[in-house]
């Protein structure tokens, strides 16, 4: 009985097994075994059970004046496959059989290796067709998760890649992205592109220092040459980009124990078939709107019209209409859509009626709620009626002095206030956010709520830092903090 023992539950120390083979030994797994010490103690009791020991880091990747057709297997396979068929060559020496026997079936066993072992899902001779025959496009997929094991995966990846070499990685539970955490970016040497992927959380909750958003931090903090990197909101997305960027030569990479592997259908059905058309988004000046930096299916296109103008423009003309407003950045229309406000107000206030796709809806059919319309179309035009009496109400000036001045390239308030007396600022601040900062993204330092992005500062960074933001509140207060800007996913 031939038994691949697996540690992550520690039941590895209840086998007696005649022969152990040892393939390697790294920390791992800090979901049951706390320390690194916890984890080798395992494997120590493993091996003081078994009858005998085989290390396969211990022994030569040849078989010495062994058979010639041996040798010439084990020298076709990458390095670390060559470690595990020399052990298992070993064990069976050590069973009586004969190298010439070995060496007969040998060359089939190395081609039924278990699926996700740097598998080749594209392209498959099944799936060729006339459109894709002349594409030279390769995609393999691995059950590399851990540093040790990707970093292999990545360099066979290399070897074999003339084009460009793009990862898309899916890290398997938070607890061993937290533990790991440094030891990733090293793993992506030799890549052009790394894409990460939300982590898959196996049963786990979150752990604060183990989101995605970590790790895309301490790759883009690392020291060297590194890869161009991003972060996806989803695996379909990263998918997206490398099927829209792929050109002649170029391969994928999909990466993770999770379930990324769900991609495959969808590579070998976009990869034989015509490119899909693509997305339209309309916005205004796309202040509350954040664009991925990915090379996605969509297309931007900027809405023109009354309700297209700054808002800060209807605001000087009626100083008194919507005094609050002074200072916010948007267009009209993009303010009456997500209704938005500040100081207590909001612009449903002040709107009698919104021209939608050609079409006059009166303010009560347009479902204003806190930071949210029910409003599906494009705005095309506002009429405003005079806001009801407020005590205490002034002009604009009173509200844009009462309010600091927003930095240059920022979207204004990224979350939503969770409850009226739960401000999103002053939660963001008391959970520290104001020392967080990704890439050339940063918190305001005058206000938690702001995002500014600063010198070299991508879309990916602004995605990583709100995910980290919403991630300190959550850890602290056990609340959910909803994006205002239109995009992000945290």
């Amino acid at each position: 009985l031939v038994v691949e023992a697996d540690e992550s539950d520690g039941t590895l120390a209840l086998y007696h097994a005649t022969t152990l083979v040892v393939t390697n030994c790294e920390y791992d797994h800090p979901d049951h075994f706390k320390t690194p010490a916890d984890y080798f103690a395992c494997y120590e009791t493993a091996k003081r059970n078994a009858g005998e020991v085989i290390e396969s880091e211990r022994l030569g990747v040849g078989v010495g004046e062994g058979v010639g057709a041996v040798e010439r297997v084990l020298a076709a396979l990458p390095v670390h496959n060559r470690k595990n068929a020399r052990a298992a060559i070993e064990v069976a020496v050590r069973r009586g059989h004969a190298l010439e026997a070995i060496a007969k079936v040998l060359p089939d066993i190395v081609r039924e290796l278990p699926d996700r072992r740097f598998q080749q899902v594209w392209p498959r001779p099944t799936l060729q067709t006339p459109q894709t025959a002349h594409h030279r496009l390769s995609v393999y997929t691995d059950y590399a998760h851990h540093p040790t094991e990707m970093k292999c995966a990545v360099a066979m990846a290399r070897a074999q890649c003339r084009g460009t070499l793009r990862v898309l990685f899916q890290p398997h539970r938070y607890s061993r992205t937290k533990a790991l955490l440094n030891d990733f970016p090293a793993a992506f040497a030799g890549a052009d592109e790394v894409l990460l992927c939300p982590t898959y959380a196996a049963f786990e909750t979150p752990v604060e220092g183990g989101d995605i958003a970590d790790l895309y931090k301490a790759c883009r903090e690392a020291k060297g040459d590194s890869p161009r990197l991003f972060l996806a909101r989803s695996c379909e997305e990263a998918w997206e980009h490398a099927r829209n960027a792929m050109r002649s030569d170029d391969l994928t990479l999909l990466l993770g124990a999770g379930d990324i592997i769900r991609l495959v259908p969808k590579v070998q059905q976009d990869l034989s078939a015509p490119p899909t058309s693509r997305r339209r988004i309309l916005i205004g000046m796309g202040s509350n709107t954040w664009k991925s930096d990915l090379n996605l299916s969509v297309d931007y296109v900027k809405t023109d019209g009354p309700a297209g103008r700054p808002g800060a423009e209807l605001v000087a003309a009626h100083p008194t209409l919507l005094p609050w407003m002074a200072g916010i950045p948007g267009t009209v229309g993009g303010w009456v859509k997500m209704n938005a406000g500040a100081f207590g107000h909001s612009i449903s206030e002040a709107v009698r009626r919104v021209k939608v796709d050609g079409r006059w809806i009166d303010r009560a059919a347009c479902g204003f709620a806190y930071r949210q319309s029910d409003i599906a179309g494009v705005v095309e035009d506002v009429e405003f009626a005079s806001p009801p009496a407020r005590s205490g109400l002034s002009d604009a000036k009173s509200f844009l002095a009462r309010r600091p001045a927003f930095p240059p390239r920022t979207c204004g308030s990224v979350f939503r206030n969770p409850a009226p007396d739960q401000p999103a600022g002053r939660l963001l601040e008391a959970a520290g956010a104001k020392d967080l900062r990704v890439g050339g993204a940063s918190v305001w330092e005058r206000h938690a709520n702001v995002i500014v992005a600063g010198e070299g500062c991508t879309s990916s960074d602004i995605l990583a830092l709100a995910r980290l933001m919403a991630a300190a509140v959550r850890e602290k207060f056990h609340l959910e903090l909803r994006p205002e800007v239109r995009g992000l996913v945290v």
